[in-house]
């Protein structure tokens, strides 16, 4: 074989290889990000930068699913019951992986299925592969306030801290809320959580929001609700005529380690 053959057939190869590295740069595919245990950690656990899950909830909150450049890439479930607990989730990932662009979530989404494993509790799985491959914490809200209040520090994955609750008779104290948190709202207050919110801001200092509606929330479609960007606790409070009960958690850390 001559020198001249061999540095021909190499530069051929070369140029196959980059252009199906840049074939596949381009879509959101099942092997975007191989599913290999380069991409698994087994120890250690990441901080949530809620201040992330705030800023990818206000930057998203009306973006359009889809596989357009200009889309959100995760699955829409506006015909399953809603998207608000499946944003929450999004926004929450972002802030693991720390960045508030979608498709650089979704890309590191493998890095976050410590729950995908047949041998947990269906409650007890949050994690997204595909829109048929999910945990059910990971879309439904019931589902997510169950995960969020029963999976101990001591536990693997994500973990969430109580902030604070109210009744139909006691106010929560809602100075202890701050952006990045998690608000479940039960409407009926019959013990079954409907929607799911992010608060986005405290307004601690305006005159004009006092009460729930220092807190400000966004969410996707849920219950009847359309999504919103920017609105007060207390407005959805009086909407369903005081009758609702909220419950606030904070989202801690993701663990590859524990039980």
């Amino acid at each position: 074989m001559s020198q001249t053959w061999s540095r021909s057939w190499t530069l051929v190869l070369l140029a196959l290889v980059l252009t199906l590295a840049g074939a596949c740069s381009d879509a959101i595919t099942e092997t975007t990000r191989p599913d290999s245990p380069s991409f698994q950690r087994t120890t250690g656990k990441i901080a949530v930068n809620r201040a992330l899950v705030a800023q990818y909830a206000r930057a998203h909150w009306n973006r359009a699913y889809g596989t357009g450049s200009t889309h959100n890439p995760f699955c829409n479930y506006e015909k399953e019951g809603g998207n608000c607990a499946n944003f929450a989730s999004q926004a929450i990932m972002a802030a693991l992986v720390g960045s508030t662009d979608p498709r650089t979530v979704i890309n590191r989404r493998r890095e976050f299925q410590i729950d995908r494993d047949p041998r947990y509790k269906a409650s007890y799985q949050w994690y997204f592969e595909s829109c048929q491959d999910k945990g059910p914490a990971w879309g439904g809200a019931h589902k997510l306030y169950e995960y969020a209040k029963y999976n101990k520090p001591t536990y693997k994955s994500l973990h969430f801290q109580l902030v604070t609750y109210d009744t139909p008779t006691k106010f929560m104290d809602y100075k202890l809320v701050q952006p990045g948190d998690i608000i479940f709202m039960d409407v009926e207050n019959n013990g079954h959580f409907d929607h799911t919110m992010i608060v986005v801001a405290y307004n601690s200092t305006s005159v004009f929001k006092r009460g729930y509606d220092r807190v400000r929330v966004a969410y996707q479609n849920a219950i009847g609700l359309p999504s919103v960007g920017d609105r007060g606790l207390g407005e959805i409070n009086e909407a369903y005529k005081f009758k609702a009960v909220f419950h606030v958690y904070r989202p801690i850390d993701y663990s590859y380690e524990g039980q």
